[in-house]
């Protein structure tokens, strides 16, 4: 009998999205594939602009793609009809920066946290004590369901964000810059919450961000995005420690070094970010690279896996060179 293989999670298959802007096209994502399995938490890293957020957004649908496809546990969203989509939406929940204004100024936290199961559920399912029972998993008292966002701090209305997305129990969450905004103290007691929810619930996530030494923290996985394509993808420990790619190096050395004793030399990229609606020929990051060669300003590197290593992807012409 044939063994049966249990689909991802969720996977991307060569989407691409655009939007337009004042100076006509603008892609943003750029025929991305990625597979995230049931558990397994996945970070997306790069500057502004990378297209991180575009790929949150086509993953819950918020926007639509150009080419490609999304299918969750199956099933493609990208063609989904409201009612086939509703479901899905269930079983994966967003939690979005600055939460101050994605809740509700109006709403007591309690009431932002009960909405999604009135509305996937019915009036029946919101109930004090399961409103309660939501503060109480992401350590807030049950008595802050009666305040408003301006009357918590940012740590505490992270946590109602995320008591809001939990409230539905999905299988997938979607971080979007979880700690942004964050003193040291709130993005430490955010992380340590999220990786308890993910060991009591099995949850996967895919988290989006700019700060490496959290994705380190939070994800298995790695994809260091530059000018919407993936330029990097593998474990955590090998992408953010021993990078190949000369953008995810660039950004690695970039971060501080926790160390008084150590005196950290950081040595900024030169020139600005590309234009995304008029990238340059072939590599999109030779124009700032130190090692660009010919064939990088006229040859479009490949996502390969390096030799030996089928998990550890990066698309440089050079990688194998750049090593060490």
């Amino acid at each position: 009998m044939s063994e049966v293989v249990a689909a991802p999670l969720i996977e991307l298959r060569n989407i691409s999205v655009s939007f337009r802007g004042a100076s006509g096209v603008i892609r943003a994502v750029d025929d991305v594939s990625l597979v995230l399995g049931r558990g397994e938490t996945l970070g997306l890293a790069g500057e502004s602009g990378a297209g991180k957020s575009s790929i949150l957004k086509a993953m819950l649908r918020l926007v639509d793609v150009d080419s490609g496809e999304v299918r969750f546990d199956g099933q493609d969203v990208t063609r989904a009809s409201g009612r086939v989509l509703r479901p899905i939406r269930r079983r994966m929940q967003a939690v979005f920066q600055q939460p101050e204004t994605t809740l509700n100024p109006r709403m007591r936290a309690g009431t932002s946290v009960a909405e999604p199961l009135r509305a996937h559920f019915g009036a029946a399912a919101v109930t004090q004590g399961r409103i309660a029972a939501l503060f109480e998993q992401v350590g807030l008292h049950p008595d802050l369901a009666d305040r408003y966002p301006h009357e918590l701090s940012g740590g505490e209305c992270q946590r109602v964000a995320v008591a809001r997305a939990l409230a539905v129990g999905p299988e997938l969450l979607m971080l979007d810059e979880p700690t942004s905004g964050l003193d040291l103290l709130a993005q430490r007691e955010l992380v340590q919450l999220l990786q308890n929810l993910r060991r009591d619930r099995g949850l996967a996530w895919l988290c989006v961000g700019h700060d490496l030494t959290t994705l380190r923290q939070l994800c298995d996985r790695v994809a260091v995005l530059h000018a919407g394509r993936v330029v990097e993808i593998g474990p955590a420990s090998k992408v953010l420690q021993r990078p190949r790619h000369p953008y995810a190096r660039a950004l690695v050395a970039s971060l501080p070094v926790p160390d008084p004793t150590r005196r950290t030399v950081i040595s900024p990229l030169a020139g600005d970010p590309p234009d995304p609606g008029a990238l340059p020929k072939g590599c999109a990051f030779h124009p700032r690279c130190p090692h660009a060669q010919d064939r990088c300003r006229n040859d479009r590197p490949l996502l390969v896996p390096l030799p030996g290593d089928d998990a550890h992807q990066v698309a440089c012409l050079r990688s194998q060179e750049l090593e060490g």
